[in-house]
């Protein structure tokens, strides 16, 4: 009869699941938070925390603590989150429009080295600060066109999906309460 539960066989299962742990967190797979059902994983945070980190770097005299520096990226990436539901809910054409606003800025700046100025102040690559800053401005552009004879309900909308919104945060010393990010 095959001993299967050898010391041998258990050994080498143990390490091939921490080498696989180790994998899973390494490449970013590791959630850090969740958002209305979709899943945010540790590379993404990890991009917006350094970005957020070295823009803090070079724009004040007094570095950010991390702690306060790592609820911006949560805050930022559940930001970025909702407002793909607020578009959904208020019209999915918006998310056309950001694009298109997108690309007419990107067109109407000429002169504007994106590459360099987004590694220079972000310390990311220009399709990153495309996807993490400018396209979230331009969907916030495009809700606020949309919204235009009345701001007021924009407001309200935003204010109601942050209260509701089904946020869970995995990263350890942060939760979510009332639509905002505390740090425990």
């Amino acid at each position: 009869m095959l001993k299967i539960f050898t010391k041998k066989n258990i050994m080498i299962s143990l390490i091939i699941l921490f080498l696989g742990a180790v994998l899973y967190i390494s490449f970013g797979f590791l959630p850090v938070l969740k958002v209305e059902g979709t899943l945010v994983g540790y590379a993404e945070f990890q991009k917006v925390n350094g970005a957020i980190g070295a823009f803090d770097k070079i724009s004040r005299k007094s570095v950010s603590p991390p702690e306060e520096i790592k609820k911006m990226a949560l805050e930022s990436i559940i930001e970025s989150r909702l407002l793909d539901e607020l578009i959904l809910e208020a019209n999915p054409e918006l998310a056309k429009k950001a694009e298109e606003i997108l690309q007419r800025t990107l067109r109407g700046n000429k002169n504007l080295s994106l590459d360099e100025a987004s590694k220079n102040l972000y310390g990311i690559s220009a399709a990153d600060f495309q996807k993490l800053v400018l396209l979230p401005q331009a969907k916030k552009d495009a809700l606020t066109d949309y919204y235009e004879s009345n701001p007021e309900r924009l407001a309200d909308l935003w204010s109601a999906l942050l209260k509701t919104a089904k946020v869970k945060i995995y990263y350890p010393g942060f939760y979510w309460e009332n639509g905002e990010i505390k740090i425990k």
